[in-house]
C-alpha cells in the first residue's frame, strides 16, 4: 500500500475527469529550503509524465519543470506547490510569462 499511497501524493489521476495532479499530497517539508522533489517517467493513463521541484523558499522561489510526452496529452495538468512554513504563492511564472490564472488558496 505504501507505494500506492505515495503515488497518489505525486501523481494522481481523478477518477472523475481528465486531470492528473503533480505533487497534490507532497508533504509541505518536502518542500523546505534547498530541498527537492524529482519524478521520472511515471505512467498515467495518457503517457509517461515527469516533474521537478526544486524550492528556494529562503530566496522566495519554487521552481517547478514539468515534463510531459512527446505526443499530445489529452488531459488537463495541475501542480500544486504546498509552500512550507506559512507562506504562500505571490505569483507564477510560466514560459517566462505571468500566469494570472491561479489561485493562491488553493496552493
Amino acid at each position: 500500500m505504501v507505494p500506492l499511497f505515495a503515488r497518489w501524493m505525486l501523481v494522481f489521476e481523478d477518477p472523475q475527469s481528465p486531470v492528473v495532479w503533480l505533487a497534490k499530497g507532497a508533504p509541505r517539508a518536502w518542500l523546505a529550503d534547498a530541498q527537492r522533489i524529482d519524478v521520472d517517467g511515471a505512467p498515467t493513463s495518457w503517457g509517461r509524465i515527469g516533474f521537478s521541484i526544486d524550492s528556494h523558499v529562503g530566496q522566495g522561489e519554487v521552481k517547478a519543470n514539468v515534463r510531459l510526452p512527446a505526443t499530445p496529452f489529452a488531459a488537463v495538468v495541475k501542480l500544486r506547490l504546498r509552500a512550507p512554513e506559512g507562506k504562500r504563492l505571490q505569483s507564477v511564472t510560466v514560459n517566462g510569462q505571468a500566469w494570472k490564472s491561479f489561485d493562491a488558496t488553493e496552493e
